[in-house]
């Protein structure tokens, strides 16, 4: 969960949007055309998916979708296309998170209308190694037959 790339993701997002929000607060005089950013985050994104893709490969269909969120509850990259149950309707901010870090929430198994499978969703805080922060989560969307 805490691996490199994956906490390297959610950090280079959560700076992306502390420094829009700096931006945002700025006199437009002070305001600089920024670098874009979008080749960045595409050269970024692209390990971390395939990291994440061969997890869920190596999980035997016991996982199947992975999701990282950042410190403001937006998405940072996910493993492919979210199911229909999860898709909307529960919170996904990382401030449902406090410290100690370790603590996780574990969503009831409901059907996806989409893939007709038993499916929940595991969410765990992502801390940054040097000071134990808190700074996004990762979500596990769980196939539950897989488990009986």
């Amino acid at each position: 969960m805490n691996d490199a790339r994956i906490v390297d993701a959610i950090a280079e997002q959560n700076l992306r949007h502390r420094q829009m929000n700096i931006l945002a607060a700025a006199p437009v005089a002070v305001i600089r055309p920024a670098a874009p950013s979008s080749q960045t985050k595409v050269a970024t994104a692209a390990p971390v998916v395939a990291f994440l893709k061969n997890q869920i490969a190596r999980s035997d269909g016991q996982i199947a979708e992975v999701k990282l969120l950042d410190a403001y509850g937006l998405t940072v990259i996910t493993s492919g296309t979210a199911s229909v149950y999860f898709k909307g309707g529960k919170p996904k901010s990382s401030n449902r998170f406090s410290p100690p870090s370790g603590v996780f929430v574990i969503d009831q198994v409901a059907i996806d209308d989409s893939t007709k499978a038993h499916q929940s969703r595991v969410s765990m805080p992502i801390t940054e190694p040097s000071n134990g922060a808190i700074i996004g989560v990762i979500t596990v969307e769980l196939e539950a037959a897989s488990f009986f």
